[in-house]
């Protein structure tokens, strides 16, 4: 899963309320694991996402930023 989901869980098992929006892909997955998840509006999933060219961490994140500017 995403690298926040454990960082997620344990705020809320502590007794913060936590919401969070993914893909529609995602939902069910995060639910079942205990979060209120509910899907990004479908024209943002729709937004091709090619950070997948760039090398390293730090190329593929801002890439994927430029994607949403």
């Amino acid at each position: 899963m995403f690298p926040p989901v454990p960082m997620l869980l344990e705020l809320a098992r502590r007794g913060h309320s936590v919401r969070l929006r993914t893909a529609s892909r995602e939902v069910e997955r995060l639910r079942a694991a205990g979060l209120d998840a509910s899907p990004v509006d479908p024209r943002i999933e729709a937004v091709p996402v090619d950070d997948w060219r760039r090398r390293g961490a730090v190329g593929a994140i801002g890439r994927l930023l430029r994607t949403f500017e």
